[in-house]
C-alpha cells in the first residue's frame, strides 16, 4: 500500500476547435487532448511516475488554471504561453504529439 499520494486534477474547456480536457498535479501537465473523455487523455498516457499513489479529482488547481488561460491565449494567436507550459516529458512522445498537434493547429487558422 502507498502510503504517499500525489493528487491530479482535471479540467475540460470549450475551444474553438472542440473540447479540451488537461490532467496535471501543482508542477506539470501530465496529459492533455481535444475531448471531453477523461478516460482517452489517461489511455494517452503510457506511465505516470510510480513513486507515489495518484489521485485524480475533477477541477481545477493553480497549473491546470494557467494551462486554462495558455489555452485560451493560444487561440486568441498567441502561441507562446503554450510554448513555454511545463509538460511531464519522461514520455517524449506526449510533448511532441502536443507539439504536432499544435503547429496543425496554428497552420490550420492560417
Amino acid at each position: 500500500m502507498c502510503v504517499n499520494r500525489r493528487v491530479l486534477h482535471t479540467v475540460t474547456i470549450d475551444t474553438p476547435a472542440g473540447e479540451f480536457t488537461m490532467l496535471g498535479d501543482n508542477s506539470r501537465l501530465y496529459g492533455a487532448g481535444f475531448t471531453g473523455d477523461l478516460a482517452r487523455v489517461m489511455a494517452s498516457i503510457r506511465a505516470l511516475p510510480d513513486d507515489v499513489g495518484w489521485e485524480i479529482r475533477p477541477g481545477a488547481n493553480q497549473l491546470l488554471e494557467r494551462a486554462v488561460d495558455a489555452v485560451k491565449q493560444y487561440f486568441e494567436g498567441n502561441f507562446e504561453p503554450v510554448a513555454a507550459f511545463p509538460i511531464w516529458q519522461q514520455v517524449p512522445h506526449f510533448a511532441t504529439r502536443f507539439g504536432l498537434l499544435c503547429a496543425k493547429l496554428r497552420l490550420d487558422s492560417v
